[in-house]
């Protein structure tokens, strides 16, 4: 099994006029850091709790199909772009989008068959089955706030704290479980 991006994010979930509010920043000169502070903090985000923020094209295979639902392993799931397996002679066979269903109602999201439809049999090979979907918020309004709010003080905290050692200072850490609480509710936790 195995999971890939496939198309990243083309805008960030904060902007950098909010991120220069939020440091108090008024000239243009540290642009370039800061918006590498906005990709450092998203992708902070997004790994702590194993979902796809803004809107991002991921896929996903497995080596065959189970016997019924399949866990979509990257949320919040907003559409399946394709689904294909690889059959019993060796073929790719695309899969009607009327023959499954997406719940993505519930989480993590999930990919159903059709009512009256059986998955088919796949080649046995690793990576038979590959299922391509959008994942993430449409856009950085969609984004809750509190994970805005989580992303501007992290961002922040880079661009403040951007040197490895301050000498002859102390390099200060963010109050990171208040601060990660406020990813708690996205967090995707794996039995």
């Amino acid at each position: 099994m195995g999971l890939k991006l496939i198309n990243a994010a083309i805008a960030e979930p904060i902007t950098l006029a909010q991120l220069k509010a939020q440091v108090r920043q008024d000239t243009t000169d540290d642009d370039a850091v800061l918006t590498l502070a906005i990709a450092a903090a998203r992708a902070k985000a997004e790994n702590y709790t194993g979902t796809a923020i803004i809107s991002q094209t991921w896929e996903q295979t497995l080596d065959e199909f189970p016997a019924a639902e399949i866990e979509l392993l990257k949320p919040p799931v907003t559409s399946i772009t394709s689904l294909s397996y690889v059959d019993t002679t060796g073929a790719t066979q695309v899969i009607s989008s009327g023959n499954y269903a997406l719940d993505a109602a519930t989480f993590p999201g999930w990919l159903l068959p059709a009512y009256g439809y059986e998955w088919p049999e796949t080649r046995d090979q690793a990576n038979a089955v590959t299922i391509r979907y959008v994942t993430g918020y449409a856009d950085a309004a969609a984004v809750p706030g509190d994970m805005r709010a989580w992303l501007l003080m992290t961002a922040a905290f880079i661009y403040a704290q951007r040197e490895v050692m301050v000498l002859g200072g102390k390099v200060a850490e963010i109050p990171s479980r208040f601060c990660d609480s406020l990813l708690d509710p996205y967090r995707v936790f794996k039995v």
